[in-house]
């Protein structure tokens, strides 16, 4: 064990026996509350904290709201850098995709309170509310109108654009590589020059949502032979059978019931941070090593889609008719953040769920916090990890987190894997969630 290895230890030790915030006082922690609850100033402030981080460079942000701010297209960049690492996915597909979202998301958050105060904290957004069937579903409050995301499908006019919503009408930028001399090593924009994925076909400037009904069109030929469209190319049966949609009038939503919801929660059923993530996210079961039984997350019997994460993506982005290869915003993972109002509170809200998970199961375990939950430390506990992505390996070192806590990271080059966990754990993370009061 390393001498930061050591001293992160020693510190959870002295933490836990101490117990939450009584070294310094009454524990405090902003609280992440979900996006229909907020206040009409929250809210305001929510949109003005976004809108702000659009028009600023990281630079001129930082001369006007302090150390905390980043631009949102510094966010989108290193959202890209952590995609299209060469050693591999750093935020997907494995180990670190909710250590990697969760650092991601701090700092996102402590940007908007630089600029926004009355925020108070991130909002989230529980999509069980919205399922068929749910609390705001077919409501004035559906996340799908006017006041938030506006239409889920794009508009027909401007090749499926989105011209409603709080950012109806939104460009995506243009990559520049002179702005950013510190990512283009590993980023560079779409051919395009748009920033998008490096293989985004997309040349439409509005950020773009493509008919639900297109995916569907396009699962039902997934696993044809002669398919050529490589995001759809070898899935399981709960995606290619399109299990996950709901057709509503020749539209389609994606189907998640609370019960799905609440069964990824269950320390008994999933054990550590892997089989957790596995049963929120299909493209962390399918690159598992083949050791694991991925009917357990999958199968006819799994209980789950594992589509929490996944699924929201492919729906609201959708993809163009054929022949095009076009995807929509949210389906072009790399740079996924385009979708400014979704992406932050979808992912919060697979956040709430592993930090829900993370308490159930130290409860369950109180060894559990001291072994990190079981996230893997080496190649031996998850072959399939790709470089970088390990336990104290440096989170997302070509794009890094240094200033995400009141001390800092024990390696100069930004916060461990090791380092997310300990700071962010149940009952001591600088925020919690209202459902966890």
């Amino acid at each position: 064990m390393t001498p930061a290895s050591r001293a992160a230890c020693a510190a959870l030790l002295l933490a836990l026996l101490l117990g939450p915030g009584t070294a310094a006082g009454a524990y405090k922690p902003r609280v992440r509350k979900e996006l229909r609850t907020l206040t009409d100033e929250e809210y305001r402030a929510f949109v003005v904290g976004l809108s702000v981080m659009l028009s600023l460079s990281t630079e001129s942000g930082r001369r006007l709201f302090g150390p905390k701010f980043i631009s949102y297209q510094e966010c989108i960049v290193k959202h890209s850098v952590a995609t299209n690492d060469p050693r591999g996915d750093q935020g997907h597909n494995g180990p670190p995709f909710m250590t990697f979202h969760r650092a991601f998301l701090l700092e996102m958050e402590q940007s908007l309170l630089a600029v926004a105060p009355a925020l108070k904290a991130l909002p989230y957004w529980d999509i069980t509310l919205d399922n068929p069937g749910g609390k705001y579903y077919g409501t004035p409050k559906a996340i799908f109108g006017n006041k938030y995301l506006g239409g889920s499908d794009g508009d027909a006019r401007v090749d499926y654009g989105v011209t409603t919503g709080v950012f109806a009408w939104r460009q995506v930028g243009k990559f520049i590589p002179a702005q950013w001399p510190q990512y283009k090593k590993w980023y560079n924009g779409s051919s395009a020059g748009f920033m998008r994925g490096p293989t985004s076909q997309n040349t439409n400037p509005l950020v773009t949502r493509f008919p639900t009904k297109n995916l569907a069109n396009a699962l039902k030929h997934a696993n044809d032979p002669n398919n050529t469209n490589a995001l759809l190319k070898d899935l399981p049966d709960v995606v290619a059978k399109g299990e996950f949609l709901v057709n509503q009038g020749g539209k389609y939503v994606m189907r998640y019931p609370a019960a799905e919801y609440q069964r990824c929660l269950d320390p008994m059923k999933y054990r550590t941070w892997m089989e957790w993530s596995m049963c929120i996210d299909i493209t962390v079961v399918m690159p598992a090593p083949k050791s694991v039984d991925k009917n357990k997350y999958i199968g006819p019997q799994a209980g789950t889609t594992a589509m929490l994460h996944a699924g929201k993506h492919m729906t609201t982005g959708s993809l163009a008719a054929a022949p095009s290869k076009a995807i929509g915003d949210m389906f072009d993972v790399s740079t996924s953040p385009n979708e400014v109002l979704l992406f932050p509170i979808h992912h919060a809200n697979l956040d709430r769920s592993a930090m829900m998970w993370q308490a159930a199961a130290s409860k369950a375990d109180p060894a559990m916090p001291f072994k990190y939950w079981g996230y893997p430390a080496s190649k031996a506990d998850w072959s399939t990890a790709s470089s970088g992505t390990l336990l104290n390996d440096v989170l997302c070192s070509n794009a890094p987190f240094k200033s995400l806590f009141s001390s800092p990271p024990a390696n100069p080059a930004g916060y461990t894997h090791r380092e997310l966990l300990f700071h962010t754990r149940p009952g001591a993370s600088p925020y919690t969630y209202d459902s966890m009061l």
